[in-house]
């Protein structure tokens, strides 16, 4: 497994690629959707998550991804998957 130094590593390396987090909400907008009980949404790219894998010795070797069911009223799941498993070894 991994050490945490080998992880900071690799954030430096593939984790944001010299970029900062974009954030698509000002304070005010996200405070306004907190307080209304909104939806909001935060993810990382895949590009992060699975170049940390790779980047720290790991082969993908299986991949799984599946949307949020219809009873869970989350809108997002008409636009994209919001699922994933990957299934890595250690090279």
């Amino acid at each position: 497994m991994p050490t945490r130094s080998q992880y900071s590593k690799a954030e430096s390396r593939c984790g944001s690629r010299g970029r900062t987090s974009k954030q698509t909400l000002s304070e005010e907008a996200r405070e306004e959707r907190s307080r209304d009980g909104q939806f909001l949404h935060f993810s990382h790219t895949m590009e992060d998550q699975l170049g940390l894998l790779t980047s720290t010795g790991f082969a993908i070797t299986g991949f799984y991804e599946d949307r949020r069911p219809d009873w869970d009223g989350n809108p997002i799941r008409h636009y994209l998957p919001s699922y994933y498993i990957v299934r890595a070894e250690r090279h």
